[in-house]
């Protein structure tokens, strides 16, 4: 998976990773978001927009719906 922070001047800060076990789309989609979150605390970033394609990813991270995996339940 790979995340990207863009800053408003417009720079780009990529990290790629491996996922070191067996995981769904979903779950991919949950550990970049957690990945950039730690990226951007790391940078000291103070306000964050995240963006994703993935409407129902984006529903469960808004707690607009619930998850049935108990491994990426919140």
């Amino acid at each position: 998976m790979k995340v990207v922070l863009t800053t408003p001047e417009e720079t780009i800060v990529e990290q790629s990773y491996t996922m070191g076990f067996p995981a769904t789309n979903n779950e991919v989609e949950y550990e970049a978001i957690i990945a950039g979150l730690r990226m951007a605390t790391t940078l000291g970033v103070s306000r964050l927009e995240v963006c994703c394609d993935a409407l129902l990813m984006v529903s469960q991270v808004n707690m607009e719906h619930a998850t049935k995996d108990k491994r990426i339940a919140t």
